[in-house]
């Protein structure tokens, strides 16, 4: 897709997110505005801001998505500058797909009276205890340090049964010997060591850390980007396994709007690792300093698609690789998050992000040991 469409779909989706009670008016509103910057208050982006108070960036940001709305209003998209694509991607994501840190391990929550977010709000208000405790079973992979301590970031993992975890297989690849070879042959070098950290929140005040002991499975196929790792407990409780939900109507169903069949998606969200090594300024305004602590993102199953899939729009970056995707009303796992695709141009709904859907797995050998909750 070409810059023109993308910009297209981001002042498309401005558009739906901002409409409502409030209408575009909010884009100038001082509750807006204080979102913006408790947001960045709350964040450690203000390292990267260096000289300029938080207030005159949320300023600064709400000033140029307003130009990029009226540019789009004139017909003039492709004259719209980064700075303003950037700020009216980051009025988007913070207005209704927000990605909210942990503070030792418990779930923060959104910026209050703008867009979708008081929906969010309320979630995280009732459903915390829930959330802080499917949370507690995902952890960031990484690389070891010979001490034992997490030195690169990879990707996310979540936990399965016994002593097993689920990832992608694109982030358990660079820590084995031999990539060339097929999968199902695929080995750990024991010369990159990794582990899986579950409590990488910010003012962690306890390690959950394990080792990775083995790479138990791995999905032969490309549409099924799936892993298994074998953790190494060493006398010390691992968290408890995440529950699972197979069932096709979890995710969403199809319904007649105006005589057509229409899929109507079930609220999700993603908790994982998001990362960025150089921050944008949608990425800042939206997940801060993208360092891979812990993140809850909530969003909407958007469509099923092909084969394996599932795709929603919440809010990730690279490191949510492996990331869970949990029903709201039931906290189970229904999808295995694994990338990013471009914008949706059907519904304007901004980011659209794949992830394996757990009920389309069928007889997959994939779906048995989900099932099963250890190796069969």
């Amino acid at each position: 897709m070409g810059d023109l469409d993308d910009a297209r779909n981001l002042v498309r989706r401005a558009r739906m997110l901002l409409s409502g009670a409030k209408g575009t008016k909010l884009l100038e509103s001082l509750d807006l505005r204080n979102s913006l910057t408790e947001q960045l208050s709350a964040s450690e982006a203000r390292k990267v801001i260096d000289d300029l108070t938080v207030t005159v960036v949320a300023a600064d940001v709400t000033a140029a998505a307003s130009r990029a709305m009226e540019k789009a209003d004139r017909g003039e998209e492709s004259n719209l500058t980064d700075f303003e694509l950037a700020s009216l991607e980051a009025i988007v994501q913070l207005t209704g797909r927000p990605a909210m840190r942990y503070i030792d391990g418990r779930v923060e929550l959104p910026p209050n009276g703008v867009g979708e977010n008081d929906n969010w709000r309320n979630f995280v208000a009732l459903a915390n205890a829930k959330i802080n405790a499917a949370s507690a079973s995902v952890g960031k992979v990484s690389g070891a340090n010979a001490d034992g301590t997490p030195s690169y970031g990879i990707g996310t993992a979540w936990r399965l049964g016994t002593d097993l975890v689920v990832t992608n297989r694109h982030v358990a690849e660079p820590l084995v010997r031999d990539s060339t070879l097929d999968p199902s042959r695929w080995k750990l070098d024991p010369e990159k060591p990794a582990l899986v950290d579950f409590n990488a929140t910010d003012h962690a005040t306890t390690v959950t850390r394990f080792g990775v002991a083995e790479l138990m499975y791995c999905a032969e196929e490309k549409a099924i980007d799936f892993a298994i790792l074998r953790l190494d407990p060493k006398d010390k409780a691992l968290p408890p396994a995440l529950e699972l939900d197979f069932d096709a109507s979890s995710v969403g169903r199809e319904v007649p709007v105006g005589g057509v069949p229409t899929f109507r998606g079930e609220e999700v969200y993603v908790v994982g690792h998001p990362y960025r090594e150089v921050p944008s300024a949608a990425s800042l305004q939206v997940f801060g300093n993208a360092d891979a602590s812990k993140r809850c993102s909530p969003g909407v199953v958007t469509a099923i698609a092909r084969t394996y899939e599932l795709e929603h729009d919440c809010s990730t970056l690279g490191g949510n690789s492996g990331s869970c995707v949990l029903t709201v009303s039931e906290h189970k796992v229904v999808g295995v998050h694994y990338r990013g695709i471009d914008l949706d141009v059907d519904t304007g709904r901004g980011s659209a992000n794949s992830a394996t859907a757990l009920s389309r797995l069928g007889d997959h050998r994939a779906a048995s040991i989900l099932k099963e909750g250890r190796m069969l």
